[in-house]
């Protein structure tokens, strides 16, 4: 796996505040860090991977959640019902690093 994979998107469908539904995506780039990870066997470490390289393209459940709720297209509740980490939600809500999609 380690030495085909490119990239995992993992997608949600989650309820918006006009009664849609929006994606809301997590972003796995297979990087020569995430490679040796899957190879070593040690995926507990992929989170923290995805936390830490935006700059690649990576993005977290919990950023891509605050990003839609800061743009005011779900609620906060919604958010934090979907979060796998809702601390870490919050963190991101309240520092302010959450780009707006407006």
């Amino acid at each position: 796996l380690a030495s085909t994979l490119e990239a995992v998107v993992s997608q949600r469908l989650i309820p918006s505040l006009n009664g849609e539904r929006i994606a809301v995506n997590e972003i796995l780039i297979a990087t020569p860090a995430v490679k040796t990870i899957i190879r070593e066997g040690k995926s507990h470490l992929l989170d923290n991977v995805i936390q830490t390289s935006s700059d690649v393209g990576m993005e977290s459940l919990e950023s891509a959640l605050a990003r839609k709720v800061k743009s005011g297209l779900i609620s906060l509740q919604t958010a934090e019902s979907y979060s796998n980490r809702a601390k870490e939600l919050t963190r991101l809500l309240t520092a302010g690093k959450v780009k707006s999609e407006r």
